[in-house]
């Protein structure tokens, strides 16, 4: 028998078994077993063979080719032919719907559905599911982007596959996961003035040079954006003595990474106040013996000055309310005390820039009480006589000396003997007995004369007359 003739009976037997369901090996017309043989199995998978398949099947089928056992199967097979077995075979087997990681496939019913039991679908080759002969789609997960596989879905009734359909997976658009940015540290000052803030920081220590840049935010509005090598930051034009928060924002495309926040404040505001102008012409008036009242004349240029300060002996004592006042009394003074003046101009802010010059001034003194007084009794008699009277408050001692002058006319006044005469009217006695305070002693006289002009001394000071 020619190689030709074997194949084909070979290719009868092949199409038998898997009509029939067997895969019992058959014998030939010479009775021998055999096996199929890699000749044969591509001359049955050639699809465009499927017509010369048919006809052998139907030569064959008519013909005493297979021994006794075989023709018992072929009665209980339902496929009597080629034609039949390819009738079968799932139809219009298509891709649907890509993604990224999955295929989804479609297929059609065979033109016989009558004895189908489900299907199973191929991967390159690889059985990848076997589907119920209800469902007519698959969707083929977990696969890599951007790749292409080959399918074949196959009856599980008749064993011959669909055509190929190849499926491609789409290109995984999806943009990487962005790399963790991390934020800018360490905030810190570096400076501050009344109108301006610097501060400085840690750069980013997000890895591969991924910052674009940091963003500026005082009091969380945003102020200005820096280079990604840019580490201080300098805020002009502030109001002084205000507190601001400022953070930095790292940044790239994907992400922005925010620091903690720095607290800081400008400095108050540093006022220079004008140069004040002195008072001047400090002068005294209105003294007694416990008060002065001083007054000076205010400054042309009332620039800047409050008021005016009051110094006794360098010693803060008053205040003026306005810088107009002129005048200061100055009262609950010691009689007969020196006391030094001046008068200094002082701003709103409590400092003080000139004084007027210094003025020294007294009150005034007690007046004197003479210790002792006298009258006359008796005055124009004929023998009158003089009182004096201790008045000094404490009582005057013994051996204490009594002068009377007389002073005009005739000093024919006559006196005690022992009293002493001297010229021009003057006689002075020693009064041994002590004298207390109101008390008096009386002096008497000799003759009668005209006493208006008579004065008394005691111990020195002089009488006062009654």
């Amino acid at each position: 028998m020619s190689q030709e003739e074997n194949i084909g009976n070979e290719i009868t037997e092949v199409m038998y078994r898997a009509l029939s369901g067997t895969n019992e090996v058959g014998n030939n017309s010479q009775g021998s077993n055999y096996v199929c043989e890699a000749p044969v199995k591509d001359f049955f998978d050639n699809l465009l063979l499927r017509d010369w398949l048919e006809e052998d099947m139907e030569r064959s089928m008519d013909t005493n080719h297979w021994n006794k056992e075989i023709p018992n199967r072929i009665e209980t097979n339902p496929l009597r032919s080629a034609s039949e077995a390819l009738q079968f075979i799932p139809l219009d087997l298509r891709q649907s719907q890509v993604t990224p990681t999955s295929v989804r496939l479609d297929w059609s019913s065979p033109e016989n559905p009558q004895y189908l039991t489900g299907y199973e679908l191929f991967r390159g080759g690889e059985k990848i599911a076997e589907l119920p002969a209800s469902t007519h789609s698959f969707t083929d997960t977990y696969l890599h982007p951007d790749t292409v596989y080959t399918y074949q879905v196959r009856s599980l009734l008749t064993g011959p596959s669909s055509e190929y359909v190849i499926g491609q997976t789409d290109i995984d658009a999806t943009p990487p996961a962005p790399p963790i940015l991390y934020p800018a540290s360490n905030l810190r000052e570096v400076s501050r003035q009344t109108n301006a803030l610097s501060f400085a920081w840690d750069l980013s220590p997000t890895p591969g040079n991924l910052v674009d840049g940091y963003r500026i935010y005082r009091n969380g509005l945003y102020l200005t954006t820096v280079g990604n090598n840019i580490s201080q930051f300098v805020d002009n034009g502030l109001p002084p003595g205000e507190s601001f928060t400022y953070q930095v924002v790292a940044f790239n495309p994907y992400s922005q990474a925010t620091s903690n926040g720095l607290t800081l404040q400008t400095l108050p505001e540093v006022i220079i106040p004008p140069v004040l102008a002195p008072p001047t012409g400090l002068t005294a008036t209105g003294h007694t013996q416990n008060s002065v009242i001083l007054n000076w004349v205010i400054p042309t240029s009332l620039n800047g000055i409050a008021g005016y300060r009051i110094f006794r002996n360098n010693n803060l004592i008053a205040t003026t309310g306005t810088n107009t006042q002129s005048s200061f009394t100055d009262t609950g003074l010691s009689a007969g005390t020196a006391f030094t003046y001046r008068v200094a101009s002082f701003n709103n802010l409590g400092s003080e820039d000139a004084s007027s010059a210094t003025l020294t001034t007294s009150t005034l003194q007690v007046p004197q009480v003479a210790p002792f007084a006298f009258v006359v009794n008796g005055e124009g008699g004929t023998r009158p006589s003089i009182n004096v009277r201790n008045r000094s408050g404490s009582n005057v001692g013994g051996n204490w000396n009594i002068r009377v002058t007389y002073t005009g006319g005739n000093p024919a006044l006559e006196w005690p003997a022992s009293w002493v005469r001297g010229a021009n009217g003057v006689a002075t006695t020693r009064v041994n007995d002590p004298i207390p305070n109101n008390g008096s002693v009386t002096i008497p006289t000799s003759s009668s004369t005209n006493t208006r002009f008579l004065t008394v001394e005691v111990n020195g000071n002089p009488a006062i007359r009654e």
